[in-house]
């Protein structure tokens, strides 16, 4: 894996180069998250081929950063080939509209798709609006172009809006009356409304105090092992075309002590952080989280070789906060432009799982989905936690069936403990999908990901579609019941726990990582 990596930072600027290059891509699978990939291994999406570099993120259920192509640290995981068939492809554009609203405040089309809401205060603001039949939601407003605005998007011909403000006057709160607004592509009308809506009970959103070139405390990892340290390792986009974190990729924190990350309000793409246990005296040679990393990075492996990548870990993108403006959020190392106004984390136990986890959201999250606007996606977790910390190496299943139903024998009473081929410590738990497919510590039998003998398991599509997947033995499987006994989250690709989560960017929006003793 190191070795790989390194190549890999050094080439990392010349892959465009290969678009344009025609491949043969017949016969070849289509990329699928979650899906368990080997090293070398040729995989097509959106018209174009791709070779996985590092096994690990390839086969994440991340696909924001890791879809070949698309994600935000896709060249961190996989080499562009070329187009399947040598052609390339142009985007659109859209074009403006005209205003749909007068007075001191109101609502303009913003383009075909988006409208523009705004009140002419200085002062603070809240929109409170109702997309055709949706809940409500409430939001504070951000201020640009001296006053308040807030931008809408993913608006259809036809959809209605209904909208309200409470603004901020020298004599108090001013509640505004509800009007209903059309969107129509092009243009858009605003009418008034005798609609009260409802109330969404979560709150409001409110960016806090961003700026360009600043950055706030909204990441803690927190070590609750009282018996040993624990080292923080993360790593990012290569050539940290995601932005920048400053702070060293290994730190050791104490029993009982924390670290904070301040990260840059305009936005930080593609983090991935895990804990190592038992290491050395940099962080490196460890018993727990010696995946691995590129050299440049001071990362290194224990004699015996990288450990697999099933690391318990905190993925995130966290996005560019409303208030600044877009040409001055961080760009998207994947292209389409800036980075978006929400964080996107995930804490999946798709590969495996080394170490007890926690994560905890402090600030407004909409639990999920949210359907539409600036933070449309999953949005966050139940009571805005995801709560492994139940998770127990002495608990990783032993003797498991992989034999597909029956189908191949020699797969029916199989080890999901990773243990240390030189100490013979646990070193960790594999999926059964990471049990089939990594060959790290002399793990064997391993197959390629769509190979009969794993496909069940890793679910690439195609050939596994999604229920095919939910009906095979993965969802029966000894791992997923424990998984699913001590935490939701996801322990399978298409598995039906919660996974990715989204967030709205805020100062005031942090997340609290904990981890645990591995045990």
């Amino acid at each position: 894996m190191k070795l790989l990596s390194t190549l890999l930072l050094s080439t990392a600027a010349g892959l465009v180069s290969t678009h344009g290059l025609a491949v043969d891509c017949s016969g070849m699978p289509g990329y699928s998250a979650g899906t368990s990939y080997a090293q070398d291994q040729d995989v097509q999406n959106n018209g174009e081929a791709y070779n996985c570099d590092i096994p690990g993120w390839c086969s994440s259920t991340a696909a924001w950063a890791y879809e070949p192509g698309a994600g935000s640290a896709w060249a961190q995981a996989w080499t562009a080939l070329g187009n399947c068939d040598g052609s390339s492809s142009s985007g659109g554009s859209s074009s403006g509209g005209g205003a749909g609203g007068s007075g001191d405040y109101g609502v303009e089309a913003y383009g075909s798709a988006a409208a523009l809401f705004y009140v002419e205060t200085a002062d603070w603001a809240d929109i409170h609006y109702i997309l055709n039949t949706q809940g409500q939601q409430n939001f504070r407003m951000y201020t640009a172009n001296g006053r308040q605005e807030w931008q809408l998007d993913g608006l259809a011909n036809g959809d209605q809006v209904q909208y309200s403000f409470t603004y901020n006057t020298p004599q108090g709160a001013v509640d505004t009356p509800w009007q209903t607004y059309t969107h129509t592509g092009g243009g858009g009308s605003s009418s008034s409304s005798s609609s009260s809506g409802g109330s969404s009970g979560g709150g409001s959103f409110d960016p806090g105090n961003p700026s360009a070139g600043g950055s706030h405390p909204r990441l803690t990892i927190h070590n609750a092992c009282p018996s040993e340290t624990m080292w923080v390792h993360w790593l990012t986009v290569p050539d940290f075309q995601g932005g920048v974190l400053n702070a060293p990729n290994h730190t050791a924190v104490a029993s009982g002590q924390s670290i904070s990350y301040n990260i840059p309000d305009k936005g930080l793409a593609a983090m991935r952080f895990w804990p190592a246990f038992g290491c050395d005296g940099g962080g490196m040679n460890c018993r727990i989280g010696a995946s691995g990393g590129p050299q440049e990075f001071g990362f290194t492996c224990p004699p015996e070789g990288c450990a697999p990548p099933i690391d318990s870990k905190f993925e995130a993108t966290f996005g560019c906060i409303t208030g600044i403006g877009e040409s001055q959020c961080q760009t998207n190392p994947s292209g389409g432009g800036a980075l978006g106004r929400s964080d996107w984390w995930n804490s999946s136990a798709v590969d495996g799982f080394t170490a007890p986890i926690k994560v905890e959201v402090n600030g407004y999250c909409p639990e999920g989905p949210v359907t539409s606007g600036p933070f449309a996606g999953p949005g966050g977790p139940t009571d805005g936690t995801i709560d492994c910390s139940g998770l127990r190496l002495g608990d990783c299943p032993r003797n498991v069936d992989l034999s597909t139903d029956g189908l191949f024998p020699h797969l029916s009473n199989m080890d999901l403990l990773a243990s240390n081929p030189q100490t013979g410590a646990a070193g960790g738990c594999y999926s059964p999908a990471g049990k089939l497919t990594y060959g790290n510590w002399g793990n064997t039998p391993t197959y390629a990901p769509d190979a009969p003998e794993a496909q069940m398991y890793t679910c690439p599509t195609p050939p596994v579609s999604e229920p095919e997947c939910r009906a095979g033995p993965a969802d029966g499987s000894a791992y997923r019941n424990y998984i699913h006994s001590v935490c939701e989250t996801y322990a399978y690709a298409y598995d039906d726990g919660f996974g990715l989560s989204s967030c709205p960017a805020s100062t005031l929006t942090s997340y609290e990582v904990t981890f645990y003793c591995p045990e």
